[in-house]
């Protein structure tokens, strides 16, 4: 839910900004075009890369999403993702390499998310969270609720030990 807010936090700067993509014989490529932020840009490049990381601890028990996280890279992973679950991604014309001779060495294909990308990560997010929730294993359960208190425990019983010691 923090990237959520964070990516919506972010949708004034980048609201004429799009998401590029170019997949197929030549590879895959991505890219944020049309905004003038470069600071915002690059926060939202880092945001991808940690919901990306996330989204491979969601989707990785769920065969069904092999191909969003095939990449091995988190940042395409979430790029894929929002290409597949915002509804707001729309293909371009595809093409075809061609070699001198004009043989075709195999097809092209880009598309683009043309509306606000810092909303549409949000919702995105929201979405994820509401269909795919990341499972919090027990121990960082605890740890997340009684962290701060188990170490302070801790360094309390240790001082209490070497006082113990020290006064014998």
């Amino acid at each position: 839910m923090d990237f959520e807010a964070r990516f919506r936090g972010l949708a004034p700067r980048l609201q004429h900004a799009r998401l590029d993509d170019q997949t197929g014989a030549a590879g895959e490529y991505w890219r944020i075009a049309g905004g003038f932020d470069l600071v915002a840009e690059k926060e939202f490049e880092t945001l991808s890369w940690l919901a990306g990381s996330l989204l491979v601890q969601a989707l990785s028990d769920n065969p069904k999403f092999e191909q969003i996280l095939a990449s091995g890279d988190p940042k395409t992973c979430w790029y894929r993702a929002l290409k597949q679950f915002s509804g707001a991604h729309r293909p371009g014309s595809p093409a075809y390499q061609s070699n001198d001779k004009g043989e075709n060495l195999g097809w092209i294909y880009t598309g683009s998310i043309n509306s606000n990308i810092a909303e549409v990560a949000a919702n995105v997010c929201l979405h994820l969270h509401a269909h795919f929730p990341i499972k919090i294993l027990w121990y960082e359960k605890i740890y997340q609720e009684y962290g701060k208190e188990i170490i302070i425990g801790l360094i309390l019983a240790l001082a209490s030990a070497l006082i113990g010691l020290w006064l014998k």
